[in-house]
């Protein structure tokens, strides 16, 4: 691989890192008999310290950061055939 590509393909690399990391998440505010009511968008935040929310338990909403993943990899590897290629 040329060195155009191995750093395309490192960037790709530390930036999917970055996304899961930081992932999008949301809450589900719980009422008094136990059932969720309502999601809460929760923004990005570190892995580790998920967002608090009284009455809420925070979960990484997968249906954002999937889509991401495959985003980046999709421009990562077409980044790193045309660098390849030239």
């Amino acid at each position: 691989m040329r060195l155009p590509a191995i750093v395309a393909l490192w960037i790709g690399i530390a930036v999917l890192v970055i996304l899961s990391l930081t992932p999008p998440w949301y809450s589900a505010q719980m009422v008094v008999n136990g059932n969720f009511n309502a999601y809460i968008d929760g923004g990005h935040n570190f892995i580790l310290n998920p967002p608090r929310m009284p009455n809420a338990c925070p979960f990484v909403d997968l249906s954002r950061l999937v889509p991401m993943w495959v985003a980046v990899a999709s421009i990562t590897l077409g980044a790193v055939v045309t660098l390849n290629k030239q």
